[in-house]
Formats: C-alpha cells, sequence, structure tokens
C-alpha cells in the first residue's frame, strides 16, 4: 500500500511539533478534506453526519486526512505476547476481550476482529484488532464507489441519488442491527404471570423455535408475528360474557383460566435471537415487628416476628440482529456534506458506464455542488479516480492552500496525468475539459452529449433508514376520549390533519375527500361501522357526526349551556338537549346545520319538563335528524 503526502516537498514535518500540525480535534480531521476551498460554514454540517453513519463493511478509503501522533506517552512493556485462548511461553501474559455482536447505543452492531495471528511478534504502538468501523487502524465507515454528477430522468431532482443495483446484491451497503425486547412477569390479583411453552390455544408449529421455559432459542429465526417470550396471564372466567362461553361450547373448548400475553415480533421484523438475558425473581424475607408505643396500652398478642415473602419482578431482554439492505428510502452522505435519499435502485446495464465498460455506482445532482459551495468533493471523487488506477492511498491535511496557490488543484490535476500516462488511458485526463470523462448510456450504447465529472468518492450510509421511518394504516387502536386514530408509529397510529392541512384541501376543493376524513376516517362512530355494510350493498355512504362533536356538547352541558337544534325551517324545530335541574327560562339556539343563513334563528324560551341527561344515543339521533 502507498501512502503519498500532498503537501510533504512543501514543508517538513520533522521540524513542527505534532501539536503545531494538528490543530483540529481527531473527529473533525477525519471528517473533512478540501476545507480551505469550502464554505466556511459547510463545515459544521458532516460533524454531525459522521455520527449518524452505520458500520458496513468497509474497504480502506483512497485518501483520508492526515494525523499526527503524539510520542513518548506510552508505557514500554517487555515480552508482552497476546493470546485470546490456551497458555503462554512468557511469564508476562496479557489477555484482551474482544467484543462480540455487541449492541450500540444507536442499535448497531460493534465488533472486534482481530488483526493478529498467534506466533505474530507485538510491539507497542502495534494494532491487536479492528472495530467494525475501522481497517488496519484507519477510520473505515463507508465505501469507495464510482459517483457521477449528472442528472438522470428527473430521479436524481433535490438532492435524491440514483444508485445501481451491484451495491445492494454484493452487500456493500448492507448493516448489522441489533435491537432490544424486554417482557416482564407481575403479580396481578389472580396471581403471577408466568414464562410456560405451554401457552392456550397455540398450534405445536407455532413454539417449535422456543425453549423448555417458553423463550426463544438462540440462532432461532423469527419473523413478524413470532413468539419470543411465552408468557400467559391469569384470567378471571367471571368476566365472559354468555355469548364467549357458548362459542366455547360449540367448539368443544374448555374454559382457560389464563390468557395469551406472550412477546411477539413486531411488524416487518427478520432477524435471528443472538443472545438472552434473564433477571430472575428474587424473594426478599423482611422481619415485622410490632412495637408498644403507646403508654398504658398493651402488647398485642402477635408479638413475635412475622415472616412475609416479597417477590420481586422478573425481566427477559432477548437481542434480535437483523440485516438491512440498501433500498428505496434509505439515506446516504459523502464527507463533504452532500446527503440524499435513494429514488431508484437501477439494474447494472442501465446504468451510464465508463469508455472501459465499468458501470456508474450513484449518480448525483451536480447542482448540489454550487449551491452548498462544497467543491471538495469534486477534489475528492477526481483524486480518488487517480488513486484508483495508481494503486495509491493518499493522506491529506484539511488546510492545504496556505502551503502554495492552489496546491489542491495542482495535485489533483497531476495525479490525474500521472495515471494517463501509466495506464495508457488518454479518457483519464483531457486536455480540453479536465476533470470530464465522456460517459456512454447503458440503456442503448450512446454516448451523452456533453462530458461528465466522474471519479471515486467515499460514500456513507446513515443510520436514517426507511424501515424505522414509513409507516401506513389501514385501521388500528382508537382513543377512548375521543375515538379518533392514536398518534405515532409505534401505536400503529394515524397521519395527523391538522388546521392548516384542511386549509390546503379547501383551497383545492376537495369537499368530498375532507368530509372522509372529518367523519368515517376520524371519530365517526357509526359511520365507520356501517361504511363496509354500505360497500357490500351497494349503497349511498353516509356520514354520520363526529365523536368529538358530541364531547364538545357535554362539555357544554357542563357548563350550564342548554343547546337547541333546528332544521332549516324555521318553523319546525328539533328538540334540544335538555338539562337537569330547574325549568330553564333562556336557551342558548346553536345552528348546527353547517349552512350559513344571512338571518339569525330565533326562538322563545322553552320549558324543561324532563330532567334526566340524553345519552349518547339520543344525541346521535339528533344530530341524524339535524
Amino acid at each position: 500500500m502507498t501512502y503519498s503526502i500532498l503537501t510533504e516537498s512543501i514543508y517538513n514535518f520533522k521540524k513542527k511539533s505534532s501539536l503545531d500540525m494538528q490543530f483540529l480535534s481527531p473527529k473533525n480531521f477525519q471528517i473533512e478534506n478540501f476545507t480551505k476551498i469550502h464554505d466556511q460554514t459547510l463545515p459544521l454540517k458532516p460533524f454531525k453526519t459522521n455520527r449518524t453513519a452505520v458500520a458496513v463493511v468497509p474497504p480502506l478509503p483512497i485518501f483520508s486526512p492526515e494525523l499526527y501522533k503524539r510520542q513518548n506517552k506510552l508505557k514500554k512493556t517487555q515480552n508482552a505476547t497476546i493470546f485470546s485462548m490456551g497458555t503462554s511461553a512468557f511469564k508476562n501474559q496479557v489477555k484482551y476481550n474482544l467484543e462480540t455482536y455487541h449492541r450500540s447505543n444507536q442499535d448497531t452492531c460493534l465488533i472486534h476482529k482481530p488483526a493478529v495471528k498467534e506466533g505474530d511478534w507485538v510491539e507497542v504502538g502495534d494494532l491487536l484488532a479492528d472495530s467494525a468501523s475501522s481497517i488496519g487502524g484507519e477510520l473505515a465507515i463507508g465505501h469507495n464507489i464510482i459517483v457521477a454528477y449528472m442528472p438522470w430522468e428527473g430521479y436524481n431532482y433535490e438532492d435524491a441519488i440514483l444508485i445501481n443495483e451491484r451495491l445492494v446484491y454484493e452487500d456493500i451497503y448492507t448493516s448489522i442491527h441489533i435491537e432490544r425486547y424486554e417482557v416482564t412477569t407481575k403479580e396481578t390479583k389472580l396471581g403471577f404471570e408466568q414464562i410456560t411453552r405451554e401457552i392456550p390455544d397455540i398450534s405445536e408449529n407455532e413454539i417449535k423455535h422456543l425453549d423448555k421455559t417458553g423463550i426463544a432459542k438462540i440462532g432461532s429465526w423469527v419473523e413478524e408475528g413470532d413468539i419470543l417470550v411465552g408468557k400467559i396471564t391469569p384470567f378471571n372466567i367471571k368476566t365472559l360474557t354468555p355469548q364467549q362461553k357458548l362459542l366455547y361450547k360449540i367448539f368443544d373448548k374448555q374454559l382457560s383460566t389464563t390468557k395469551d400475553s406472550s412477546l411477539r415480533a413486531p411488524k416487518g421484523i427478520k432477524a435471528n435471537v443472538i443472545n438472552i438475558n434473564i433477571l430472575a425473581r428474587q424473594k426478599i424475607q423482611i422481619n415485622t415487628k410490632s412495637k408498644n408505643t403507646g403508654k398504658g396500652s398493651k402488647p398485642p398478642r402477635a408479638s413475635k416476628a412475622q415472616n412475609t415473602m416479597v417477590s420481586q419482578p422478573s425481566y427477559i431482554h432477548i437481542y434480535l440482529a437483523e440485516k438491512r439492505k440498501m433500498q428505496v428510502g434509505d439515506k446516504m452522505a459523502g464527507r463533504h456534506g452532500n446527503k440524499g435519499i435513494v429514488s431508484r435502485i437501477l439494474p447494472r446495464q442501465d446504468m451510464p458506464f465508463l469508455p472501459d465498460g465499468a458501470a456508474v455506482d450513484i449518480v448525483l445532482n451536480p447542482l448540489g455542488v454550487p449551491s452548498r459551495m462544497n467543491v471538495g468533493q469534486i477534489y475528492e471523487c477526481l483524486l480518488g479516480l487517480a488513486g484508483r488506477y495508481l494503486g495509491e492511498h493518499y493522506k491529506i491535511p484539511p488546510f492545504d492552500e496556505m502551503y502554495g496557490a492552489d496546491a489542491s488543484r495542482s495535485f489533483v490535476l497531476s495525479k490525474l496525468y500521472e495515471a494517463r500516462k501509466k495506464t495508457g488511458l488518454k479518457w483519464l485526463l483531457d486536455p480540453n475539459h479536465p476533470g470530464k470523462i465522456r460517459l456512454f448510456d447503458g440503456r442503448n450504447s450512446e454516448c451523452f452529449d456533453q462530458t461528465v465529472t466522474v471519479g471515486i468518492a467515499y460514500v456513507l450510509k446513515l443510520v436514517h433508514m426507511v424501515d424505522d421511518k414509513m409507516h401506513a394504516r389501514s385501521t388500528g387502536p382508537y382513543s377512548l376520549v375521543t375515538q379518533q386514530p392514536l398518534r405515532g408509529r409505534s401505536k400503529q397510529g394515524g397521519q395527523r390533519l391538522g388546521e392548516m392541512e384542511v386549509w390546503a384541501i379547501e383551497g383545492y376543493g376537495a369537499a368530498f375527500v375532507l368530509s372522509e376524513m372529518l367523519t368515517i376516517k376520524s371519530d365517526d362512530m357509526t359511520g365507520r361501522q356501517n361504511l363496509w355494510k354500505n360497500l357490500i350493498e351497494n349503497k349511498e355512504i353516509s356520514l354520520g357526526s363526529p365523536e368529538s362533536f358530541k364531547v364538545l356538547i357535554c362539555e357544554l352541558q357542563a357548563l350550564c349551556l342548554d343547546i337547541g337544534l333546528f332544521r332549516k325551517n324555521k318553523e319546525t324545530s328539533l328538540p334540544y338537549f335538555k338539562m337537569p335541574g330547574e325549568e330553564s327560562k333562556t336557551n342558548v339556539n346553536a345552528n348546527l346545520t353547517g349552512v350559513q343563513s344571512s338571518k339569525k334563528l330565533e326562538a322563545n324560551s322553552q320549558t324543561v319538563k324532563n330532567s334526566s341527561m340524553p345519552n349518547l344515543v339520543e344525541i346521535d339521533n339528533l344530530l341524524n335528524l339535524a
């Protein structure tokens, strides 16, 4: 492996200390290259982007920032050999434990891979093991892929990214994610919950991956809906309705005193069980002794110590490892703040290809360069292209322009010229269009009209993946108070339709769409129950009143406001909601028909004879009549 320092001939490293050279933190040095030619505020973006990168199976970057080592800070040990297992022939033995499939705070996989083998001689500072995001002790969290800056049928509009299917099939951006699920056994009024394999109304095929204790075996494959931990909860048979008891008799089944409360794999999961942690229940003995604190009072008869057993709940943590391939909707980013969403995955034969036949891996929008003013990504891809054909790797300090005018530009062009001269490929550097190459369309093998900037860039995969973001709902749980769908992806909730969204739909005149969203798709209980029946019988869909409106009526009644419902015709009035108590002299009349009239409806005061509060069924009938 050959390393080339960009400005090695300009200054001598031995004459300057490491503190003078490295005036940024190691994290910042690893992120930004060619910082001098960037916008001054742009280097702040990649600092946060790098934290969300996902570790994939990485190669070493073609060029990386130059980091300087601090000397004379390590203690030197003699005759130290490293063995993960077995015995040592030397007296001093040091053992290092390597992590395997360790879960991070971002649910990513952390693993240590040994970089030495038995019998190797190691000294102070030598690398012993690599992590999931390093190769040879250098940071490597992405891949070197062929990048082209060109528009392609509008699929890379607004920072969208077009990628080659090779990245998917060859698992180039496949990452491993570890998720933890927890189940707890608690004490109920009828007894303790139990972790068991004997689950009522469950076939043997559904529990074949469980062990004797009812927990999924390590290494077993689980998918959506599979049981991870079998758990039963005591159940009171007296709470069953006569109809439910009749069903048990019809199907000749015995009434079970327990119900299934097992932990199941969530939606969309396909993973392996890699680890299980069990915190068993412990019984704590508590001694209680009565004391005579009152004066003149006799001590109680039970003066001896009483033993009370308090049971603590048990916890089971189960870890699932899932492989996630690159797909449409995932987020990718470079090292210069250039990030985007994958919009389409093209077949290999349809991607543009170079004159030597190599297909482009990723197509970026060229408008993303001048708008962000991060020209460093262009220098990176061109230098990577030269390094690929020269077989070299480069270490580049972020601020190199201070050592010469146009040092970055001259160095990149010189390396491209050297690659052209060494390989004999004239298209690597065209004097008329330096840094650009003639590409061919993979669909018809015709050459594009204009030259395109093509190179090798280091692209990362971020933790923002579509599997964690996308959510859809047809039916699901509803709120008990408002009868509206719940909020949130974890609760299988729906999309919120706020006030401004209603205005937007009104602006387009979509009256029926808005009417459905505010009634049967929201909290119209009667309408959503009769919807399927009306569709089957080819009847007209009837829209009722929202449940939130009924809640508003009840809240107004709690404020002692008497609400009246009237038809469009003034002469006929509907019975209003009657308030409990004595006869009311005045009524607050409201026009609830939704039709704005030029004249206000007037009504005389009426006498309340019935003091009972109407139920929801009567309210619903009145609103339907209205």
